[in-house]
């Protein structure tokens, strides 16, 4: 359905959340009977997708890696991607940024392969989502930056998961007013499929324009009506990838509520998400960690050369020169060779390339 995510397309009643994963379960491999294979994977993908909302890090990685290796030899790519990208937010929510970029990476380099719009697609969803948390809008794709969603009409964005990341390039963005007016028009998208995980993410990020349009009454009220469905079924993570927006509404909703654990957990985990995320300004002034090869390929880009050019001086297959420039520009948090010889000059990393064959 071009979203990564399987239980946003699933889960419609509050309440309800265990019940699908195990319903699921149960009746998937049926289809994957019928269907020779197609889906292989999906089982244990929507318990890591179950483990990761409700708060549970390394049930989500055991799930998740599990659902990667049933799903690798029959090559069932849109399984992988979910899986990934639920890995990337574990690797997240753990504040192990560097790893959910390398996830990140790795899924490029693999997408690319396949040159198919659908996966391309669902990869700039998945790169969306995660720059979003990490403040990171250079990796947001062009037609998600402007909001084109004509770009995605394929299966009707993936439920409206297309505008939900529009939304939080807004919210990184700051701006606020329109992310206030674009919240109105999500729930009448999520309402026609009763999507309830996009609800809760449009309630959060209704509070947090509200928060800082209109104060702390308007913004608790949405907030509050995010809580409500998300409490029968004990979500966390869509809260806390929001902490560094309302992580200090979350403490003092729970200060005015002192015995709602519930509550508690809430803003412990957003304020702690909080935390790790203003460490990363530190962890972007580094220099990201590229392999020999690619801070080789990176020094011939610098230089001008063409991909064609670099697999000659090489000696290696230009598809090969593909995937390492597809993966530095991930490492480096850009789209384009401009942008990468820009940021690789910025963190000094173009003086320190050492020349093809080696040298001081």
């Amino acid at each position: 359905m071009a979203a990564p995510h399987t239980l946003f397309l699933y889960y419609r009643e509050k309440g309800e959340l265990l019940k699908i994963v195990e319903f699921l379960e149960r009746a998937f491999h049926c289809f994957q009977e019928l269907s020779n294979g197609c889906g292989t994977g999906f089982e244990p993908l929507a318990w890591a997708e179950y483990c990761l909302e409700t708060g549970d890090l390394d049930g989500a990685g055991r799930y998740a890696r599990k659902a990667i290796f049933k799903a690798k030899p029959l090559d069932q790519l849109p399984i992988i991607i979910c899986a990934q990208f639920t890995l990337a937010r574990m690797w997240a929510a753990r504040g192990q940024f560097l790893a959910a970029r390398s996830v990140l990476n790795s899924l490029s380099v693999m997408v690319a392969e396949y040159n198919n719009p659908v996966f391309d697609n669902t990869l700039e969803l998945c790169l969306g989502y995660i720059g979003g948390m990490l403040n990171e809008e250079q990796i947001f794709a062009p037609w998600l930056k402007d909001g084109n969603m004509k770009h995605s009409e394929l299966f009707y964005q993936g439920m409206a998961f297309s505008k939900l990341i529009y939304a939080k390039y807004l919210l990184l963005e700051k701006n606020f007013f329109k992310l206030e007016v674009l919240c109105e028009e999500l729930h009448q998208h999520f309402s026609i499929f009763n999507n309830l995980l996009g609800h809760i993410h449009a309630h959060i990020l209704d509070a947090a324009a509200k928060y800082r349009l209109s104060g702390l009454l308007e913004a608790k009220t949405a907030l509050l009506s995010a809580i409500d469905l998300a409490r029968l079924d004990a979500l966390i993570l869509p809260f806390a990838e929001y902490g560094v927006y309302i992580g200090d509404l979350l403490k003092v909703m729970q200060k005015e509520s002192p015995g709602d654990e519930y509550l508690g957990r809430l803003a412990s985990e957003a304020m702690r998400y909080k935390a790790n995320l203003q460490k990363l300004d530190r962890e972007k002034t580094t220099a990201p960690p590229l392999t020999g090869r690619e801070r080789e390929i990176l020094r011939l880009v610098i230089e001008g050369k063409t991909n064609r050019e670099i697999a000659a001086m090489l000696f290696i297959a230009e598809v090969t020169v593909k995937k390492n420039v597809t993966s530095v520009y991930r490492k480096l948090g850009v789209r384009g060779r401009a942008a990468a010889v820009r940021k690789a000059l910025e963190l000094g990393i173009g003086a320190i390339i050492p020349p093809a064959g080696g040298g001081n």
